[in-house]
């Protein structure tokens, strides 16, 4: 994953306005090197240069429950996130998990069974996190 993280690196410095760079480069950051501050910025700055994209509010919202226990925020994130893509099955299961997690289970079931009706591998819960990197096959 280093050669990865240089990849991007080297990528956001060339074109720093790329959402997509941004959000993958805090997704390696984070879950590849726990450097979640850096990670953080990069969500952020990727959510600035395009608030309508779905993916870096999601995991903007998963770090900050999981590493700031920063829950108000991120369920706006969350919720932003659902809000731009009402199809986005990894969204809901991870909304679901935040949810569950704060003891709203009821909404968290709802969105379980939203995220299994989009995608049948979250059903057994063996798909998630498969959009974790934007466009990786």
């Amino acid at each position: 994953m280093n050669k990865a993280r240089k990849h991007y690196e080297r990528t956001v410095n060339i074109i720093p306005e790329n959402a997509t760079v941004n959000n993958n480069l805090a997704h390696i950051l984070w879950n590849e090197f726990n450097e979640l501050d850096q990670a953080r910025e990069y969500f952020e700055q990727s959510i600035e240069i395009d608030s309508n994209f779905a993916n870096p509010h999601n995991h903007l919202a998963k770090l900050l429950y999981q590493e700031y226990s920063e829950n108000e925020e991120a369920r706006n994130h969350f919720e932003k996130s659902l809000e731009i893509d009402p199809e986005y099955a990894d969204g809901h299961y991870d909304y679901a998990e935040f949810l569950e997690e704060i003891g709203e289970d009821d909404l968290a079931e709802e969105h379980y069974n939203r995220a299994a009706d989009l995608d049948s591998e979250l059903a057994n819960n063996d798909g998630k996190g498969e959009d974790d990197i934007e466009g990786a096959a």
